[in-house]
């Protein structure tokens, strides 16, 4: 038979568990808010071990985060022109190689034969000699008088008498040569030849004019030549205009370059 607890042991425990609260006790919450215990084991002095505490409720999940929205499509670049590569470069020509004039000299030969029927040939040359980069002329030939013959009365009042007057034309060759240029053996060059020759006219009655006048033929040639050194080269042919003269001439021309 257990022993009753003297006063003073009680009054003890009493404070005890008045100091230490609801757990010491064993008081816990209930789910409603409500205390509730377990019974204190007074006997031995011993607290008796409190329920366990309820499962706190899990926290809820973090709502997902939503995805970034793509990005905005790019607009297309624009294709770079594509720069062709340039053409070649044409390999200098000689005219463009040749940076000074060469102090050298070219003499311009020129023959012109003329020819009338079955006669011999008749042959006229003339020559002149040009710095490399200059020009020359030559003037050949002769003044010719021209007779020009009209009838009037006499002052005595004798019958028309004829009165004469004259005009002088030149005659002859004549050559003009410019632009020359020397490029290795090679000689370029401009020329200009007019020949005039007179015809012989058919003697007339003494103190009378001519049956026939004179006549005057004419050869006028313009060239740019590109001639090889001292080789000639036949560069023009002509006929006279009148059939019944059966006349031709011809024009042959050579550079020599003077070293």
């Amino acid at each position: 038979m257990r022993r009753p607890l003297s006063i003073a042991t009680t009054t003890f425990i009493a404070a005890v568990i008045v100091m230490a609260g609801p757990r010491a006790y064993g008081q816990t919450m209930g789910p409603s808010g409500s205390r509730t215990g377990a019974a204190v084991d007074t006997s031995g002095g011993f607290m008796l071990p409190a329920p366990p505490e309820p499962p706190q409720a899990a926290a809820l999940p973090a709502p997902p985060v939503p995805p970034a929205p793509p990005d905005p499509p790019q607009a297309p670049r624009a294709a770079r022109p594509v720069t062709p590569p340039a053409p070649p470069t044409p390999p200098p020509s000689r005219e463009a190689t040749r940076t000074s004039l060469s102090s050298l000299n070219v003499r311009v030969d020129i023959t012109i034969t003329d020819q009338s029927g079955s006669n011999p040939a008749v042959k006229k040359s003339v020559s002149v000699t040009v710095v490399d980069g200059g020009s020359g002329s030559v003037r050949s030939g002769v003044t010719v008088p021209i007779p020009n013959t009209v009838f009037s009365s006499t002052q005595e009042g004798k019958g028309p008498g004829p009165i004469t007057s004259y005009q002088y034309k030149d005659m002859g060759l004549s050559l003009d040569v410019m632009n020359v240029t020397i490029i290795d053996n090679i000689v370029r060059l401009r020329v200009s030849v007019e020949y005039n020759p007179v015809d012989e006219k058919t003697p007339g009655v003494e103190g009378q004019p001519s049956a026939t006048p004179a006549s005057f033929a004419q050869f006028r040639q313009q060239l740019n030549l590109a001639l090889q050194d001292g080789k000639p080269l036949l560069v023009a042919q002509s006929s006279d205009p009148v059939p019944s003269r059966n006349r031709t001439a011809s024009l042959e021309v050579k550079a020599t370059i003077l070293k």
